[in-house]
């Protein structure tokens, strides 16, 4: 976990549920070095918030609370992010757009009416199949699935790939190291590899 803190936090926020309990007591530290913020909601008490931390009550038989509970908590955007979805990669190519990864922020902030800005559970069903409102490009495309591919080490993507000095013929590599690194489940990498495998083979 010490590795983590000095690394790109994989999560803006995540949300933990039942935190007064003895489970949620444990989650609630261990979480912390994985995201910015950590929100915790219970019905129980849950003390003062610390640094990293914000609570929301919430009583799960209470709609209303329910939907602030999950206000912000933007997980599919969340994950992407450290992936290059919505941002530029800073390949060596001039004119790069940086897309569009959503989130509840970036639709209230896109839109005036109540009713536009407001974040419907559809939407987040048309992200998941890569539909609704995602725009990526296919530099960002490639470079995610670089990314996956190399166990979450991040490189930032180029066309070139060392420079010879005409008259020394030393080399400098243009890339000499890794962004970040994303902290992926090896188990969920192992399943992608043999699904990959089983394609290949057919």
């Amino acid at each position: 976990m010490s590795d983590l803190q000095d690394q790109v936090r994989p999560f803006k926020r995540l949300l933990l549920t039942g935190a007064a309990g003895n489970l949620g007591r444990v989650l609630r530290e261990r979480l912390k070095p994985w995201t910015d913020v950590v929100r915790l909601s219970d019905i129980g008490d849950l003390g003062e918030a610390a640094s990293g931390e914000e609570i929301v009550a919430c009583d799960l038989a209470d709609k209303a609370a329910v939907y602030d509970m999950l206000e912000g908590v933007d997980a599919i955007h969340d994950f992407m992010k450290p992936f290059g979805f919505g941002q530029v990669t800073g390949i060596d190519l001039e004119h790069e757009r940086k897309g569009l990864l959503p989130s509840t922020t970036w639709k209230r902030n896109a839109y005036r009416k109540p009713e536009q800005r407001k974040w419907y559970a559809g939407e987040t069903i048309s992200l998941g199949i890569g539909q609704g409102y995602n725009a990526f490009t296919p530099i960002q495309m490639a470079h995610a699935t670089a990314t996956l591919a190399n166990n979450g080490i991040v490189m930032k993507p180029h066309l070139v790939k060392m420079i010879e000095d005409g008259v020394t013929h030393g080399r400098t590599v243009t890339v000499p190291k890794e962004s970040y690194r994303i902290p992926l489940k090896q188990e969920n990498i192992d399943v992608i590899n043999i699904s990959a495998d089983v394609r290949w083979k057919r």
